[in-house]
């Protein structure tokens, strides 16, 4: 089939699938960007889909910045915020970088963020020279139209007057576009996290896969839960940004300031005709509006103790957070704050204390084989023996355990023990691949989020490149400037 964009892939990624009089120029030019490179060798490589995604994505790309919708300029003011520079592994002239104008550095980072979102198993150097070859081409396309684009007005006064805000589930259904459907920050992951989401959520509530319900619970979950874009920003936080970049800073604090409880049981204290009071298993209790629950009678509430729901704080008050069930709960209640009691999470204060002091205050240790890594759960971590049997786990090399605090699980990686610089480490450097320091950081199996941002922020990964040739001195130094933004990028809800 022939390269295309349509209108229809123009207005799927507005808001609310919002239309406006402009679409149809913008698919005109989506589709001059993807007739302008049938010359190169880019469909060769990536193929008609990948192409088109790159030309929709440049071209609301073009949109937004025409209307200053303030997507783009929320992603370089934050960029700037985090990394004191305006994009990541391309320089741009800091003083006369404007956000309303095209530029072929935003272009290049779009296109590699195509190209690394669709090959979720390849990492590819941002200096790629097809990919500087076609941001280029689209460049001039965006360039010659310029001062002739039309301005998309609806989108503009969507985020400046921000009706959505004034109600819950329409902000959340904000929340839910920025996951699934914006030019910037939606991505592949986003089909994996749905699918683990319905699986819990079904699991919770006793739903069906296929039940509207379970979907409609999953998302309403999802977009709380979970980071998305290429700054691994929580959906509520790109929204934030979005509201301040357009001068609405009074809705920014009221997302900055949202409180979301994920599934969990609630015990029913009391309640009248305008409120429902529950308490969760630790002891915190809620006040939720009756008006949350349109169709709760007095004679359900009286009839039941209490239920498994979510909640979230939104400008003020508890607000029911997608489905919930309820019912007589009081013993599940109960047996939940037992465990929790009884069990707790974390090491015993007395083991925590004797690891840090062996370990000079690090959070990390390293192992030559699983045989050791069973030794230190006994002996370090307080597990009891019988807990700690022969397994495959004994074979495995270059074992990595990170422990946070007193109060955190500890966490492993293995295979990586030699990526990690650290004079405390006896095997960085032993049988080592030249990709093995990149793989840490984009393979979301290996590598706790937690321990990966403390090797990161306290350089212990000095390998990590977008070459495999130690020689490539250059690759290395852009991979090592921007390693932080990089598994960001690459994790996303695994960051």
């Amino acid at each position: 089939m022939p390269l295309h964009v349509s209108v229809q892939n123009i207005q799927r990624m507005h808001p609310k699938g919002m239309e406006s009089s402009t679409d149809f120029y913008y698919a005109k030019i989506g589709n001059q960007l993807l007739k302008s490179i049938q010359r190169t060798g880019a469909v060769k490589v990536f193929g008609n889909e990948v192409l088109e995604i790159m030309a929709i994505k440049v071209v609301l790309y073009f949109e937004d910045i025409i209307c200053d919708g303030g997507i783009w300029r929320s992603f370089v003011n934050k960029h700037r915020e985090l990394y004191g520079k305006t994009l990541p592994f391309y320089p741009v002239d800091e003083k006369d970088y404007q956000a309303d104008e095209p530029h072929v550095e935003d272009i290049r980072y779009l296109l590699w963020e195509v190209v690394m979102d669709c090959y979720q198993d390849v990492m590819i150097n941002p200096q790629d020279k097809l990919l500087a070859e076609i941001a280029k081409i689209f460049y001039d396309v965006l360039d010659a139209e310029f001062e002739k684009a039309p301005i998309n007005e609806g989108m503009q006064q969507f985020f400046q007057e921000a009706t959505f805000m004034a109600d819950f589930i329409e902000m959340r259904e904000m929340l839910g576009w920025l996951w699934m459907d914006c030019y910037l920050t939606e991505g592949h992951k986003k089909f994996d996290v749905a699918e683990e989401m319905i699986d819990e959520v079904c699991d919770v509530l006793h739903f069906d896969n296929h039940d509207p319900r379970a979907i409609y619970a999953a998302l309403s979950q999802m977009v709380f839960r979970y980071q998305c874009g290429p700054l691994a920003l929580f959906p509520a936080e790109w929204l934030a940004l979005l509201m301040e970049t357009v001068g609405n800073h009074a809705y920014a604090d009221m997302l900055r300031n949202i409180d979301y409880r994920k599934y969990e049981v609630y015990l029913l204290e009391n309640f009248d005709t305008q409120t429902i009071h529950l308490k969760n298993t630790k002891d915190e209790e809620f006040v939720i509006s009756m008006d949350g629950y349109g169709d709760m009678s007095p004679e359900t509430l009286c009839n039941t103790e209490g239920c498994v729901a979510s909640f979230v704080r939104y400008n003020g008050r508890w607000e029911p957070n997608g489905m919930d069930s309820w019912g007589n709960f009081r013993q599940a209640y109960e047996d939940i704050k037992e465990r929790q009691k009884r069990y707790g999470v974390g090491l015993p204060p007395k083991n925590y204390k004797l690891l840090m002091k062996e370990s000079g205050g690090s959070p990390l240790f390293y192992f030559r084989n699983g045989k050791e890594v069973r030794e230190f759960m006994i002996k370090g971590v307080g597990i009891p023996e019988t807990m700690m049997r022969p397994s495959d786990m004994d074979d495995k090399e270059f074992i990595i355990a990170f422990v946070p605090s007193a109060n955190e699980s500890v966490a492993f990686a293995y295979g990586v023990a030699n990526c990690v610089k650290d004079a405390r480490n006896p095997y960085y450097g032993m049988k080592y691949h030249d990709d093995d320091a990149m793989m840490l950081i984009s393979d979301t199996e290996i590598c706790d989020p937690a321990m990966l941002r403390y090797l990161i922020q306290h350089h212990m990964l000095p390998d990590a490149s977008f070459n495999d040739d130690p020689e490539d001195k250059e690759s290395l130094q852009l991979a090592q400037d921007n390693l932080d933004f990089i598994a960001r990028t690459v994790r996303r809800h695994l960051y």
